[in-house]
C-alpha cells in the first residue's frame, strides 16, 4: 500500500483523536485486547466472530492473553454490534442513524446486502452529510453485482475490494464499476473470539480489506483535520495507482492504495 515508512509526520495524540466507529455482526464486548465504546450490542453469548475479527485489524493491543496488536493499538472503537439474525437494510440504516448522532469521523461497515432501499441510502447521505466518512466492503461472492452500501455512488463512501498475495483481485471480492480502491485481503492476522477462548488466526475477505482504508483514512484526517468525506475519498482515488490485474478469469483495470501519495496531497489539499 506504499505506506512505509511514512513520509508524513503525523500526531499520535490528533491520530488517536479520531473516532473510528464499527457496524458490524458479533462483537464481543469482553474482548480484553480491545477498547470499546459499545453503542449497542447483541446477545452476549454465542458467535462473536466476525465483528471482534474486525475491531482487531484497527484496535486491538497486546494483553495478558495474547500477544497481538492491530494498526493503531489500544484506540477507543465506537462499537455497534448488530445480531446476524436481524440483520437487514432496516437495522443497518438504524445502526448508522445512531452511530452518526455521536459525532464519530468514520464509519467501518465490513458488511452487505444486494438489497438497495430508500431508507438505507438516507441514513448514509445523512451520515456523510454531517461530515462522516464510511467505509465500505463490496463482498465476497465472485460477482459483478452491485451491493450496499458499497457501491451507493455517495462522494465520501469509499467502497473497498480485495487483493490476493499476488496483487491480483482476490478471486472471491466483488468487482464493479463503483469499486473506489483495492487493498490487501487475504492473509490478515487478527483475533478469532470463539467460546473456548480466543487465538489469532489468518483470515481473508473484503470485510479484512475495508479496516485498512477505515485506518488510512483516520490517517488522512490526522493529517488534515479539515479533510470532508468528499475530499477523502477524492484523494484516495487521484493518489491510487493504476495497475491492469487477474480478476478470476479475466484482466481487469483497478485502483491500488497509495498511503504515502495521499498523506503528502493531504496536507494541504484544496479543492
Amino acid at each position: 500500500m506504499n505506506g512505509y515508512p511514512l513520509k508524513v509526520r503525523i500526531s499520535q495524540e490528533k491520530l488517536y483523536g479520531v473516532k473510528i466507529a464499527i457496524i458490524d455482526s458479533g462483537i464481543d464486548g469482553n474482548q480484553k485486547n480491545l477498547t470499546l465504546n459499545e453503542i449497542a450490542s447483541s446477545q452476549r453469548f454465542g458467535d462473536k466472530s466476525h465483528g471482534t475479527i474486525i475491531a482487531s485489524v484497527i484496535g486491538a493491543r497486546e494483553c495478558e492473553n495474547l500477544n497481538f496488536n492491530g494498526i493503531l493499538p489500544g484506540i477507543t472503537l465506537y462499537t455497534y454490534d448488530i445480531h446476524s439474525d436481524t440483520l437487514n437494510t432496516e437495522t443497518l440504516s438504524k445502526a448508522i442513524d445512531e452511530v452518526s448522532h455521536i459525532g464519530v469521523d468514520v464509519i467501518n461497515i465490513s458488511l452487505s446486502t444486494y438489497k438497495d432501499t430508500p431508507s438505507l441510502k438516507n441514513s448514509v447521505e445523512k451520515a456523510v452529510n454531517s461530515g462522516i466518512t464510511i467505509v465500505a466492503s463490496v463482498g465476497n461472492d465472485s460477482s459483478k453485482q452491485y451491493s450496499y452500501p458499497a457501491s451507493y455512488k455517495i462522494p465520501g463512501v469509499i467502497s473497498v475490494g480485495a487483493l490476493d498475495e499476488n496483487l491480483d483481485v482476490w478471486s472471491l471480492s466483488n468487482f464493479n464499476d463503483t469499486v473506489d480502491i483495492f487493498v490487501p485481503g487475504t492473509k490478515i492476522y487478527s483475533i478469532n473470539h470463539k467460546l473456548s477462548g480466543d487465538s489469532v488466526e489468518i483470515f481473508n475477505g473484503t470485510s479484512l480489506a475495508a479496516p485498512l482504508v477505515t485506518t488510512w483514512v483516520a490517517m488522512l484526517l490526522a493529517t488534515n483535520p479539515n479533510l470532508t468525506p468528499k475530499n477523502i475519498e477524492s484523494i484516495i482515488q487521484e493518489t491510487a495507482r493504476r495497475h491492469l490485474v487477474n480478476w478470476k478469469q479475466s484482466r481487469v483495470n483497478i485502483q491500488m492504495a497509495d498511503i504515502n501519495g495521499s498523506l503528502l496531497k493531504a496536507i494541504n489539499f484544496v479543492e
